[in-house]
């Protein structure tokens, strides 16, 4: 349903519960006594009874809108200019972003001007192969429990950020 569909069926029915009040209202309040009706009692019957209409005419007009609505055939659209151009516009950010992240990695991985290559296992050993010595060339990352790294070691700090050094057990 739409918001002119749902608002055309509040407004009806609420001029209908004001119609319907004002219309018994005077017996309601005792206003209307016994005998012929007063001024109050014709002005508020009045007035309720045609807010009264004014509600049928409402649910009717709407009605007839939601009829209208549901027999109408349903059409098999093409996908929108707008959605094309938004499948577009994804892919061309999913193509930045991963270009993006191949140059933010390689940036990672190249040593930093100025610092001596680190000192560590042959490029062609696979990583987390285990060198002649026993030691694993795998990167050791800071714990974030206090004492240290996960599979143990000792920080050295040398001029920059600290490393973490395997140490024999």
């Amino acid at each position: 349903m739409t918001l002119r569909t749902m608002l055309g069926i509040g407004w009806s029915i609420l001029c209908g519960f004001a119609g319907g009040w004002l219309v018994l209202m005077p017996w309601a309040l005792n206003v209307q006594g016994g005998g012929d009706w007063t001024t109050v009692t014709k002005v508020s019957f009045g007035t309720g009874l045609g807010l009264l209409v004014f509600c049928l005419i409402g649910l009717i007009a709407t009605s007839l809108q939601i009829v209208r609505l549901l027999a109408r055939p349903r059409q098999a659209r093409a996908p929108e200019p707008a959605a094309q151009q938004q499948h577009a516009d994804q892919e061309s950010l999913d193509r930045a972003l991963l270009q993006l992240a191949t140059k933010l990695v390689a940036d990672l991985e190249a040593p930093a001007p100025g610092q001596a290559q680190p000192a560590g296992p042959a490029p062609a050993q696979a990583a987390g192969a285990t060198a002649a010595n026993g030691i694993s060339n795998r990167p050791q990352v800071p714990s974030t429990v206090p004492g240290g790294p996960t599979e143990g070691g000792a920080p050295q700090t040398g001029g920059g950020t600290p490393t973490w050094r395997r140490v024999d057990q």
